[in-house]
């Protein structure tokens, strides 16, 4: 039906479309003719001419074209991938340049052309000794070979041998005075020496002998920058530009300068341009709209994508980017327009239709349409069974219901035809959590990261995931990797500066701070991180005034205040600490955040029965916030007051029932008092709404672990499960401890002696290991196990009593 339905849509267009197709294809013979009495040679001449011609011209599309052409004819032809690697390095895709020119260097070891143009891809990379073994072995074959000094020289100053520097320049410059690598050395050697005028004299003189060295130019840009020379800076833009007018590269150079002056109509200006030299980049086209939304807001741009359809009518890639626009600017009617004005066409291709078909399921989605959305993804599975996109929709739907083997099923196909499909793998990651199959899901999220290149999304959810699983050292390793590449994720950024705080790698966090704080310097949580990276690093003074500047800039927010009473407490000055407090909540009597904090300040300095006062009263302000329950509960355990504690946590559920943190204290509570099951009975009832937080996890096994009964040891095991794989010592411990106690005693030493190896000083799992080891036979172990639980510090007295018993030593 579907397919039949397009096909009459296309019917009306079918047959001036077939008069024009078959005079291209008689033209297209009549081309194929005259080629077929060209020999192999002279079609490869041909090609290697012509694309010589339009890599000199700057089309390097044509040209990428005429080299391929030319390799197909001869695939070792190393004029044609040299022609190749220049279009690379016209493109900035050094990576590509690489390869292309390491397969030359084994057709061709003695070319000199790939030595010079590696070692400066060496040099570029920073292997400063592979660089200079490739000049060398140049120099040693052509002792006056400009580019080779040059190179050398280049190489040189990176080593910090200036003198020899430039004395290489100025032999390269003798031979060759436009030598732009030469002259770059010269020009950098002077601003080292912070001689900034002879720098720009050293680069003004060669762009006066070589007007068109586009590398001189931009270093004169930023050296200008580096003065703030405004004007001049413009100046120098316009003259880089002047020659090389079609250089679209250049123009958003400039233009990126402009927005930083807020010169937004000149950069807009030069955007143009920049579209208008790359026809078919979407990219170009929408760097106009940005800025038209800066400049004028959603209907500016939304002019501009229009203008830019009607000039290309066809160009269905721009109108989906219109959709998604109206999309994120959450106008649902006018994106729902735009993908309906696409269905409308005649003669629109299938591929469109169901382009333009998944984006408004994802609309409907957004719309929170689901039976919309769902019929939708059935219409375009029905037309291709296999489309990617309908797929990961539905296996999202699925993975939503619980359906996981049905949607890891969906997204076995996308990934089988698709392997660098990011949504796909991370899909299938969370799928595989939310079975159990922790190994599955780190290697799908894995998968994920590699094929968004790092992104800042995938990296995130993977690092949360590595966080669960109790391995922060990779979880920050991906964040760090991620953020060198999007710097702007703040999210991420805040992670990491929040992983290195935890592992007191107090520097770590502060340059963490200082990215986010170039990304968004009013984000609050740059003072917090800042303030509590100073204070680990003993700079009270520093910490305090970050933090205070925060607290002035937002008085009555609770995050910078807390840090820095933080603070105050750690430099030892608790009198400043709540004089600030006192002198807060005089000014913000309903300030509930603060009476908390002065509630801890006073626990902290022995004030017991002031701070369940302040407590009080914190609650009186805001019955339905846990903070000061929470805290009350606290402290009435230190003092000794068990009921006392209950009664409060049983007044904080009243207000607040469905609160999962005031529920695992009244856990704790009945595990004071004697009532095991009771908290069994409350860790099931959390574990069914968090099936995946290892904590309550831990817990609820170790509860059950406890009782005699093979059903609640098997339950022990099954609660356990989200705790396999983790690196955790004491969630290593509870499953190993859960796994020996349902009779999987192998099983259970290989977890205890992971746990032990993690930290030797952890006494619950020296002694599970020792009961363990000793069940299975291996006695002398499993006494030195008992005997070290004995000599280490916080062993649970009862166990230690046990634990002397087995050995045979009298009280």
């Amino acid at each position: 039906m579907w397919r039949a339905a397009l096909e009459r849509m296309n019917t009306g267009a079918a047959t001036g479309r077939t008069r024009k197709l078959l005079r291209n294809a008689a033209l297209a013979a009549m081309v194929f003719a005259a080629a077929a009495c060209a020999s192999p040679e002279q079609k490869l001449a041909r090609y290697m001419k012509s694309g010589e011609e339009y890599l000199e011209q700057g089309k390097l599309g044509l040209a990428n074209v005429q080299f391929q052409n030319a390799l197909k004819i001869e695939e070792d032809n190393v004029k044609a991938l040299l022609g190749l690697a220049k279009i690379a390095e016209k493109r900035s895709n050094y990576e590509q340049m690489f390869g292309i020119l390491q397969r030359v260097a084994r057709l061709d070891p003695e070319n000199i052309r790939v030595k010079l143009d590696l070692g400066k891809l060496y040099l570029l990379a920073d292997d400063t000794a592979t660089a200079l073994d490739l000049v060398n072995a140049v120099a040693a074959a052509e002792p006056k070979n400009p580019e080779a000094l040059s190179i050398k020289a280049a190489v040189m100053f990176r080593l910090k041998n200036s003198a020899e520097a430039v004395d290489l320049a100025k032999q390269a410059l003798a031979i060759d005075p436009k030598s732009q690598e030469a002259v770059a050395v010269l020009a950098s050697e002077r601003v080292a020496a912070e001689d900034y005028a002879g720098a720009l004299a050293i680069l003004e003189e060669a762009l006066k002998r070589d007007p068109k060295a586009a590398v001189l130019h931009i270093l004169r840009v930023q050296l200008l920058t580096k003065q703030g020379r405004t004007d001049d800076i413009n100046a120098a833009y316009r003259s880089l530009i002047a020659e090389y007018p079609d250089d679209a590269n250049y123009r958003r150079l400039y233009a990126t300068s402009l927005i930083e002056q807020v010169k937004l109509d000149d950069a807009r200006a030069e955007l143009v341009e920049v579209s208008r030299i790359l026809p078919r980049d979407r990219d170009a086209k929408l760097d106009v709209v940005r800025l038209d939304y800066r400049l004028g807001g959603k209907d500016k741009a939304v002019a501009t994508f229009r203008s830019f359809i009607d000039a290309d009518d066809e160009d269905y890639d721009l109108r989906l980017a219109l959709g998604a626009f109206l999309r994120e600017e959450k106008d649902y009617a006018g994106a729902d327009a735009v993908y309906h004005e696409i269905l409308n066409r005649k003669g629109v291709d299938i591929v469109e239709i169901l382009r333009a078909k998944n984006e408004m399921a994802a609309l409907r989605l957004l719309e929170g349409k689901r039976p919309e959305a769902e019929k939708i993804i059935g219409e375009i599975l029905a037309a291709d069974g296999r489309d990617p996109d309908a797929l990961v929709k539905r296996a999202g739907l699925k993975v939503a219901d619980g359906a996981l083997d049905e949607a890891i099923n969906d997204l076995r196909i996308v990934i089988g035809e698709h392997p660098d499909s990011t949504p796909a793998h991370l899909l299938m990651a969370s799928a595989f959590d939310q079975k159990g199959d922790y190994a599955f899901a780190e290697s799908e999220y894995a998968q994920a990261v590699q094929a968004s290149n790092k992104g800042a999304q995938a990296s995130n959810l993977f690092a949360k995931f590595l966080m669960r699983r109790g391995q922060a050292d990779r979880a920050e390793k991906v964040l760090a990797e991620s953020v060198a590449i999007n710097p702007s994720s703040a999210e991420n950024l805040k992670m990491l500066a929040s992983i290195r705080l935890d592992k007191q790698d107090w520097r770590g966090a502060e340059e963490a701070a200082n990215i986010l704080r170039a990304t968004d310097s009013t984000d609050a949580d740059v003072s917090r991180i800042l303030g509590a990276a100073y204070s680990g690093l003993k700079d009270y003074a520093g910490a305090i005034d970050v933090l205070t500047k925060e607290r002035e800039r937002a008085p009555l927010a609770a995050q910078p205040l807390a840090t820095l009473i933080q603070v105050y407490i750690n430099a030892g000055r608790n009198g400043d600490a709540e004089k600030l407090l006192n002198d807060t909540i005089e000014k913000n009597p309903n300030f509930y955040d603060a009476h908390v904090l002065l509630a801890q300040l006073q626990r902290v300095e022995g004030r017991s029965s002031e701070a369940v006062g302040t407590l009080r009263k914190a609650i009186a302000l805001e019955p339905l916030r846990a903070e000061a329950y929470e805290a009350l509960y606290g402290v009435n355990v230190l003092e000794g007051r068990r009921d006392e504690a209950g009664r409060v946590i049983e007044q904080a559920l009243s207000a607040l029932p469905d609160s999962d943190g005031l529920q695992i204290l009244k856990a704790d509570h009945l595990i004071a008092t004697g009532d095991k099951d009771g908290a069994i009975t409350i860790y099931q009832t959390i574990r069914a709404r968090r099936p995946n937080d290892l904590i309550v996890a831990n817990n609820l096994a170790s509860l059950l672990s406890d009782r005699d009964d093979a059903e609640s040891r098997a339950q022990a095991v099954e609660a356990a499960t989200p705790l396999k794989g983790a690196t955790n010592p004491y969630f290593l411990d509870t499953y190993g401890w859960a796994l020996y106690r349902s009779g999987r005693t192998a099983d259970g030493i290989e977890a205890l002696e992971k746990a032990v190896k993690a930290a030797p000083t952890l006494a619950d799992a020296r002694y599970h290991l020792g009961v363990a080891l000793i069940d299975a036979g291996e006695t002398a172990r499993g006494r030195a196990e008992l005997e070290a639980m004995i000599a280490a510090p916080g062993g649970d007295p009862a166990r230690v009593l046990d634990a002397r018993r087995r050995l045979g030593i009298s009280d």
